[in-house]
């Protein structure tokens, strides 16, 4: 599973996708080293040279990969020379691990141990030795998904042929977003300021986060499973259908149908298939755009939505 939109923006240009086997932290090591290492270009085409990871709250999984998980990428990334695109929008949206509320005497307690800034997972970046990392974070996680702006941080001889293609794509970013970033992170914030932002940023999500997972956990019983993110916006369900409506082919257009007449929108799995897989029972929610008020009708809504394909 994947964002849909490197997907939209390889295929045109006729780059070819591998798949790789995922877990709780997202992309397994083992799985992409054995891939790479029984790849045949006679039957497969030229090897892949490159590996696409979102290691923070993965979308749409919501997995984000541990120290450990990144050294044993990046030594697989080693061994069959991969560069690898470090897509990183999330990182700064890293939580504590997830307390039941009737365990916690405090509620302010649940956010007492949030990473803030000192205490985040170490990005691929920060591992690399070899000059193979193309790091990409965004402000539109956490400043304002409109500006449509970010930055890259990668080796010169890298950074200089993106410029290159840039001048004959978008040219750049808009320049209102520019300078809107500039005036507010040089000007009017200042660094204290941005970085006070960004822990507030964090525990506002930290708070949906808890929210959302209390709703699901609640009302959803019996009709999802999912892994509490530890970091972003997102959390991918796994439907449990009824055996009537498991073996039924298209159900999940039904699923979906269903939604759309209760008022909730999730997004359907098939969307962050590399391959084409048409009846997923997956879905992915997100927690960001809706008011907190709004997250407890949404949940409701989904939970009648749900009621006559799991039940």
């Amino acid at each position: 599973w994947t964002y849909p939109a490197i997907i939209g923006t390889v295929v045109p240009m006729g780059v070819k996708m591998a798949p790789v086997a995922m877990d709780g932290e997202g992309a397994v090591p083992e799985a992409l080293d054995e891939m790479l290492s029984e790849w045949s270009e006679a039957e497969q085409g030229r090897r892949p040279r490159m590996a696409y990871m979102i290691p923070t709250a993965q979308n749409p999984t919501g997995a984000t990969m541990s120290l450990a998980r990144k050294q044993a990428l990046y030594q697989v990334a080693q061994k069959h020379d991969l560069v690898i695109i470090e897509d990183d929008p999330y990182y700064y949206l890293q939580f504590s691990a997830y307390q039941d509320p009737s365990q916690v005497a405090d509620p302010e307690q649940r956010y007492a141990d949030l990473p803030g800034l000192t205490a985040l997972q170490p990005s691929f970046l920060s591992l690399d030795t070899d000059g193979r990392i193309i790091r990409l974070d965004s402000f539109s996680k956490i400043l304002a998904p409109g500006l449509r702006c970010g930055w890259i941080t990668a080796p010169r001889y890298m950074t200089d042929k993106i410029q290159f293609h840039n001048e004959t794509s978008i040219q750049q970013p808009g320049g209102l977003s520019q300078a809107l970033v500039s005036q507010l992170l040089n000007v009017e914030w200042g660094h204290d300021g941005w970085e006070r932002h960004l822990v507030q940023t964090q525990r506002e999500y930290a708070v949906r986060r808890d929210l959302f997972v209390d709703l699901c956990l609640k009302k959803l019983k019996g009709m999802v499973e999912f892994v509490v993110p530890e970091a972003g916006m997102f959390v991918w369900f796994r439907v449990l259908l009824n055996e009537e409506y498991r073996v039924k082919e298209g159900v999940m257009d039904e699923v979906f149908e269903a939604m759309v007449a209760a008022h909730v929108l999730l997004v359907p799995g098939r969307m962050f298939s590399p391959t084409g897989v048409s009846n997923s029972p997956y879905m992915r929610a997100a927690f960001s755009y809706a008011s907190v008020d709004d997250l407890v009708v949404a949940v409701e809504r989904l939970q009648q939505a749900l009621k006559p394909f799991t039940q």
